[in-house]
Formats: structure tokens, sequence, C-alpha cells
């Protein structure tokens, strides 16, 4: 099927991020685009640099705003199944060994959402431990970061691009 990209948008994000709330939480990764036709489609995805903690599960979750506010989209999440948590990407639960504390997993996001209008549509990352445990997960950085050489330091990028479907 043949496809046009539109406009593209791309974001590195740096910024060093931890949470153990149980509930969904903006990381600051953000981008907005204004759809040139409510019939196409928006792209978002990238890869997390993500450090858990271990005995905890990280998740994320996609919203989109388009002028209505920010809700997540039925597309961009995991089917309803009994009390399982919802979400887009993630690495699930960690129990992990003393070295793991270590490294950094790098986790693949990828959605396509509908354009529902031409207003400005802005998609945020949100995330969370539903382990209940109150342990940290982090973003850009290990568990355990004592700034030694063998310790990595990652970045995460994101891109944003308005396909046009024929």
């Amino acid at each position: 099927i043949p496809q046009k990209i539109k406009q593209i948008k791309y974001q590195v994000f740096n910024t060093l991020a931890s949470t153990n709330s149980g509930t969904y939480t903006a990381t600051g990764i953000q981008l907005t685009m204004t759809p040139t036709s409510a019939s196409n489609k928006l792209i978002f995805s990238g890869q997390i640099a993500l450090g858990p903690e271990k005995d905890c599960s990280a998740n994320f979750q996609v919203y989109i705003d388009s002028g209505s506010g920010f809700n997540v989209t039925e597309e961009a999440r995991g089917p309803d199944r009994n009390n399982r948590t919802r979400a887009t990407t993630g690495q699930g639960y960690f129990m992990a060994l003393d070295d793991d504390e270590y490294m950094l997993k790098m986790v693949p996001l990828h959605v396509v959402l509908d354009c529902d209008n031409t207003n400005a549509h802005t998609v945020k990352l949100y995330w969370n431990n539903s382990d209940g445990s109150g342990r940290s997960i982090y973003i850009n950085r290990s568990h355990n970061d004592n700034n030694e050489a063998w310790i990595p330091s990652y970045t995460s990028h994101f891109t944003l691009m308005e396909v046009e479907m024929s």
C-alpha cells in the first residue's frame, strides 16, 4: 500500500527521570504535530532507555490530545484482561539478580494513531510501576547509577510522523 510521509518530528530525550507510582504519570516525553488531513495517520515510535529496580513492573502508555484533553486510545494499549494493567509497551515484571541493577534495557515503542481532525495533536508518554512494591523505574539511567565507566549512559529517542494513507 503506497504511503506518503507528510511531516516528521524527532525528539532526543536526555533527561533522567524516575517513578515508583502505581498510577500512570507523565514522563516528560511529548511531541506535537498538526496533521494536514483528518484522514491521515500519526505514527509515534522510538526507544526508551529503561533502568528498572528489581521487583517492579515498568509500563508505558501513549496519551493523545487533539483538542479535547488527553486520553489514552484503545489502539495504543493492550486488551482488557481481568486485573492486568493495560499498557502500550514496557518490560513487564522484573525480578533481577544483583548484577542486573547496573543494566539498561532498550524498550521499543511503535503506535499508529488516527488523526480525527486537523487540530494540533500532542502525544505524551506516561508510565507506572503497577507492581505496588514502591520500587523505582528509571529513564536514561540504571537503578544503581554510581558514575562508573562501565555503567552505560544512554538516551531515549522518539519520532512522530504524519502519513498520508492511499
